[in-house]
């Protein structure tokens, strides 16, 4: 056989076998589009179900966090009234304190005494007063002297059926007789503009010293003698050389006064 015949009859036989196998293909693209076809609906089916699963867990997801966060508001607030319900109880507690020591101190007083809640309290430069909660219906009068536990605050210069003015010793034109604790010296206590106060007329060789501690002398017909002032902070000498001069520390704190205790003054007369 030449090499020409051998050439021809590979070629035939690969022709052959081309198009032998080529025809099979087909049926498997068919059975491919059969089972497609057939599994299509289960297959739309999960895609499907698997989309709605998500959307629904999506959809719990989201109201989960809704009622948690109502769950957080509502817990916030509780909070919030529970915080509220104990600064009222805190704020009660403070107040019976504060009223147990100015009925104490009144009822160490002798003679009547009226307890009276502070409603304003107006300070400036030079005017320094209080307005209370008690007044001639309860038979508060104009003379009438305000204490507290702490110390002297001032006198009623003014008194309404429900209400009364308190002049306080810090005041530029209140005017006390106070004595120094220690040494017994006599002077004349006058408020400042600062809100502070000082001793006049002492006499040029009072024995007063910073530290020593002011009550009231009980001249003049008015305040209670004993009742605490104030403390010495500096002594010297008045220019004109006649007496000496000493800067006092009120003991009370006249900006948190919330209550005083009112005590008829020494003398009906002073008024």
């Amino acid at each position: 056989m030449t090499l020409t015949k051998k050439g021809f009859l590979l070629c035939l036989l690969m022709s052959v076998l081309f198009f032998s196998l080529r025809p099979a293909r087909a049926p498997v693209e068919a059975l491919r589009q059969k089972a497609f076809e057939l599994f299509f609906p289960f297959l739309s089916w999960l895609h499907t179900a698997g989309v709605q699963n998500v959307n629904t867990l999506e959809e719990m997801h989201v109201l989960r966090v809704r009622a948690l966060i109502h769950e957080r508001d509502d817990l916030k607030a509780r909070i919030a009234r529970l915080e509220g319900t104990l600064v009222r109880l805190d704020e009660l507690e403070m107040e019976n304190v504060r009223l147990r020591q100015v009925i104490g101190f009144g009822m160490s007083q002798a003679g009547p005494s009226v307890a009276a809640q502070v409603i304003l309290n107006r300070s400036d430069a030079w005017h320094r007063e209080l307005v209370v909660r008690v007044g001639e219906s309860d038979t508060l009068a104009k003379g009438w002297v305000a204490v507290t536990d702490a110390g002297l605050v001032g006198q009623v210069i003014g008194a309404g059926k429900n209400t009364a003015q308190v002049l306080l010793i810090t005041d530029p034109e209140s005017r006390v007789g106070v004595m120094i604790q220690r040494s017994r010296a006599q002077g004349v206590f006058q408020g400042r503009p600062d809100g502070t106060g000082w001793i006049e007329y002492l006499e040029r060789d009072a024995d007063v010293e910073p530290g020593d501690q002011v009550i009231t002398s009980g001249l003049g017909g008015v305040f209670p003698k004993g009742v605490r002032v104030g403390t010495v902070e500096s002594v010297r000498t008045h220019p004109s050389g006649l007496f000496r001069i000493a800067g006092v520390d009120p003991a009370v704190e006249f900006s948190r006064l919330e209550e005083v205790v009112c005590v008829p003054p020494l003398s009906p007369e002073s008024y």
